[in-house]
């Protein structure tokens, strides 16, 4: 009950929660409590990989601040290298690798240039060089196991 106070009426915790409400909305409140409680933070820098393609997924990642590209597999002779999709901030990804235990068959990247643009502008090319380090809030597998078994 206690826990559920603090997250329910942290700021940090709140404002973190809404952020990400298509993937708490059903889920329970102890299971939400769980999960916030056991994330822990990953900084990356622009154009760094998060997932290769064929990786074991290790960790959910909830975007808080950023946007990650993700890049066919180098089976794709026609996108490889390109983004194909993009995920801004307060998206996340890697949980249904680790429920259905699945590899990744993408590549996940940081993003490391903002995608060109006929008409970009001086100020387009100002921002690419100024990118923000890309900053996650992450779970790892086991813990998230654990939890879907806690909470069915």
């Amino acid at each position: 009950m206690m826990q559920t106070e603090i997250i329910q009426n942290t700021r940090v915790f709140m404002e973190f929660e809404k952020s990400f409400n298509h993937f708490f909305d059903d889920c329970e409140r102890g299971f939400i409590n769980e999960l916030i409680i056991s994330m822990f933070c990953r900084i990356m820098s622009p154009g760094k990989t998060v997932l290769n393609y064929k990786s074991n997924v290790k960790e959910m990642y909830f975007i808080r601040q950023g946007i990650v590209e993700i890049q066919n597999n180098e089976n794709d002779s026609v996108c490889q290298d390109k983004p194909i999709l993009y995920l801004p901030k307060f998206s996340y990804f890697g949980d249904y690798h680790i429920l259905k235990n699945l590899k990744s068959n993408l590549v996940i990247k940081t993003l490391q240039s903002y995608p060109n643009n006929n008409n970009a502008s001086k100020k387009t090319a100002m921002q690419q060089e100024e990118l923000p380090e890309i900053i996650f809030m992450c779970v790892q597998k086991e813990q998230l196991n654990d939890l879907c078994d806690l909470f069915p």
